[in-house]
C-alpha cells in the first residue's frame, strides 16, 4: 500500500497568506469538502482542479478552515503530545443514519413467522447477519457465505476476519 503524501503545512501556507489572499480566504464560501460533498486528503485533492481563482495549496487551506470549526476532540494525544481529532460533516451523518437502519439484524418478527421454531430460525439468522455485519464495518474480510457457514457449522475460525465474527455472534447470544 502507498502511503499518501502529507498536505502543506498549515501554519506555513498560513504564514504566506498575505492581505488580500488572506481575505479571501476568511470570507471565501468554501465548505469541508470538495464540490461533489467529498472529504479529501491532500493526496487526492492535489490532483483536482481548484475552484477558479485558487492554486492548490490555498484551496486545501481554505477547506482546512472550514473543517477546523467542525473538529471534535478526542480525550487522547499521540506521542508527540498532539491532540487526536475528526471532522463530522453532515454526509456522515447521513452515512451513520443509513447503517444504523440497514447493517443491523431484524430483530421483529413478520407476522407469518409464528410457530416456535421458525420464530427461533429467523431470530439466529438475524443474529448472524448482525455479527457478520458489524465485523465487516470494523474491518472484516470474508463472504457473507463463508461467514454464515462457519456459524451454522460450529468451525473454528480459520483467520482474524472469521474470529472477529465468531467473536460478535457469541457477544449476541
Amino acid at each position: 500500500m502507498k502511503l499518501p503524501i502529507s498536505p502543506p503545512c498549515f501554519n506555513t501556507l498560513l504564514a504566506k497568506a498575505e492581505g488580500s489572499k488572506f481575505y479571501k480566504l476568511i470570507s471565501s464560501s468554501l465548505g469541508p469538502t470538495d464540490a461533489e460533498g467529498r472529504y479529501l486528503h491532500w493526496d487526492k485533492l492535489r490532483h483536482l482542479q481548484p475552484p477558479e481563482g485558487w492554486t492548490s495549496e490555498y484551496y486545501w487551506l481554505a477547506l482546512k478552515f472550514a473543517r477546523k470549526g467542525l473538529y471534535k476532540k478526542l480525550p487522547f494525544t499521540s506521542k508527540s503530545g498532539e491532540p487526536f481529532q475528526f471532522c463530522m460533516i453532515d454526509s456522515i451523518y447521513r452515512d451513520l443514519h443509513w447503517i444504523d437502519q440497514n447493517a443491523a439484524g431484524r430483530i421483529g418478527i413478520d407476522k407469518p413467522v409464528t410457530n416456535p421454531h421458525t420464530r427461533d430460525t429467523y431470530l439466529v439468522g438475524s443474529l448472524i447477519e448482525e455479527a457478520i455485519s458489524s465485523s465487516q464495518l470494523e474491518g472484516a474480510s470474508t463472504t457473507r457465505n463463508v461467514a454464515k457457514e462457519m456459524l451454522r457449522q460450529g468451525r473454528k475460525p480459520k483467520d482474524h476476519s472469521e474470529q472477529m465474527i465468531f467473536n460478535n455472534y457469541r457477544a449476541d447470544n
